[in-house]
């Protein structure tokens, strides 16, 4: 419905009047496309959760391994829908990676190469780092880098330019 309006370029009062006056009442089939979008275990879930999104959700998080999505890049497989957020409780970097632990068991491992601030720096450096907004992000001041937790479960690198990078290395070998 609202997909539709939207395509029809409907203002949102046209498509408040027409909810009101019961357009789409009695509409027993949901405007969905999860079966020609999903494969079948997850489309059904979709499916139920929409239907009755309370008691099905929290059937999915507690019984169901099926993700609605999932994409792979970089040999590990993410959820498009992320149920919870994920907290960071502890971090190691070593010589070609980061590696940071979660508050819900899981270990994400990434290539140190995917920061560089953090493989430019010494080891104390990289030591030198604190959880930050309760563990959704990290934070190391010697280095001035952050990353989110987030950022690590999506598989995405730094977002730092070459030259902002090279400026930076240039303050390092001044200071």
């Amino acid at each position: 419905m609202v997909c539709g309006a939207v395509a029809q370029k409907r203002s949102r009062n046209i498509l408040l009047m027409q909810v009101d006056s019961g357009l789409y009442a009695g509409s027993d089939k949901a405007l969905i496309n999860f079966q020609a979008t999903l494969p079948q275990p997850q489309s059904d879930l979709a499916q139920q959760i929409l239907k009755d999104p309370y008691n099905s959700l929290d059937f999915a998080l507690k019984f169901c391994q099926c993700r609605l999505f999932s994409s792979r890049g970089h040999g590990m497989s993410i959820s498009v829908l992320e149920i919870r957020e994920a907290f960071a409780s502890t971090v190691r970097i070593g010589d070609d990676s980061l590696v940071a632990d979660l508050d819900d068991g899981r270990t994400i491992t990434v290539p140190l190469a995917w920061f560089p601030r953090l493989a430019h720096g010494t080891p104390a450096q990289r030591e030198n780092y604190c959880l930050i907004g309760g563990g959704t992000g990290l934070h190391w001041p010697d280095l001035d880098e952050d990353i989110s937790v987030e950022s690590l479960l999506a598989g995405r690198r730094s977002g730092e330019t070459q030259q902002s990078l090279r400026r930076w290395l240039a303050s390092r070998t001044r200071a």
